[in-house]
């Protein structure tokens, strides 16, 4: 896809406020396993939960 792209679709996901964006150049260039993604969702969706 390319950066451009990737921008793009972060200003377009960006605009319905999500909690987490998960873009493939980032997950590749961090070299994330799936465990780790896994994870920081997770521990995203915990952090909320105890938030309320």
């Amino acid at each position: 896809m390319g950066r451009k792209a990737s921008h793009v679709a972060l200003e377009c996901t960006l605009q319905s406020h999500p909690n987490m964006v998960i873009l493939g150049e980032e997950v590749a260039a961090s070299e994330l396993t799936l465990f780790d993604i896994t994870k920081q969702i997770c521990d995203a969706v915990q952090a909320r939960a105890e938030q309320d």
